[in-house]
């Protein structure tokens, strides 16, 4: 009796194991071609492909002028106007690319161009992991998305989260501001981005320098968490926390605050501080002192 239990468990684990080998192992197929070779490469059986090669493994298809099909191994080398769609929403497009149906990674070289629908991404080498949908480019790349612009030298993209991570030489252009910065945590649903390493933010309403915090591209809303600054034309203001309102152009700095007053030549200690840009009024509260720097002394209030 127990041999006969262990003999059905065993039976029903592999009926219930068969749908999922199947869906890993699901074949490159073969849709339409100019010309068929049948050939030997790298010691393996392969489908040489030329002119108009349309390939398919499920919602993923790839186009290109010829490719080489490894079969065995479910492997597709592709050159020439390489074109891969995935579930029509996602399209990589470059000169060169190969793709591995058993792990369902893709890696295109050369003029390399993905797209979703609202962003572009432009590199020269790019890997794609179908399965957690992350995108990682090793060398420089450009993202375009509206009015932003950015640029970093490696990166990954998510693009089922539309998470970007930017790392080194971080640049990030928009008509209203600046931003650069050694690695960025870029939320493209919510337009906001998110950085821990020396960060400069700068507008035409002033500059701001941190090294951790965050930042909405699309309201100017900003959260500082570390020793930050900003400065405008006749301000500065500095804080351990610092929080700043685009578009009110108010600025709040807590902890440790220090404002200078560049016209006046006024520093301004306390223990929190407001900047209300719209009428140039600053106020400094909790054991508040003032310096008023002179040529040969100083006045303290």
């Amino acid at each position: 009796m127990r041999g006969l239990l262990r003999y059905i468990c065993l039976t029903g684990l592999l009926s219930a194991a068969v749908p999922v080998l199947a869906q890993q192992t699901e074949k490159v197929n073969l849709e339409f071609a100019d010309n068929l070779f049948g050939t030997v490469r790298d010691g393996q059986e392969t489908r040489r492909l030329i002119g108009n090669v349309r390939l398919r493994q499920g919602t993923t298809v790839i186009t290109c002028d010829s490719a080489y099909l490894y079969s065995q191994r479910n492997f597709v080398e592709a050159y020439s106007n390489v074109r891969l769609v995935q579930n029509d929403s996602i399209t990589i497009t470059g000169n060169r690319g190969d793709y591995n149906g058993q792990t369902k990674q893709a890696a295109m070289r050369g003029n390399v161009v993905m797209n979703d629908g609202t962003k572009t991404l432009t590199t020269e080498e790019l890997d794609y992991d179908m399965r957690t949908s992350v995108a990682y480019y090793p060398v420089d790349g450009t993202i375009v998305e509206a009015d932003n612009t950015i640029t970093s030298q490696q990166g990954y993209y998510n693009t089922q989260t539309k998470v970007f991570t930017f790392e080194r030489d971080v640049v990030m252009l928009n008509p209203k501001y600046k931003l650069t910065s050694d690695k960025v945590i870029y939320n493209s649903l919510t337009k906001t981005a998110y950085f821990t390493t020396p960060t400069r933010i700068e507008g035409k309403d002033g500059t701001l320098v941190s090294t951790d915090g965050e930042y909405n591209t699309q309201t100017g809303a900003s959260v500082f968490r570390a020793r930050s600054s900003i400065e405008y034309d006749t301000y500065t203001l500095t804080g351990d926390r610092l929080n700043y309102n685009k578009i009110e152009n108010v600025g709040l700095a807590t902890g440790n605050v220090l404002l200078y007053a560049k016209e006046d030549s006024v520093v301004v200690q306390g223990d929190t501080g407001r900047y209300f840009g719209q009428v140039g009024l600053s106020k400094i509260y909790g054991k508040a002192l003032m310096q008023k720097l002179m040529q040969k002394d100083t006045l303290y209030i």
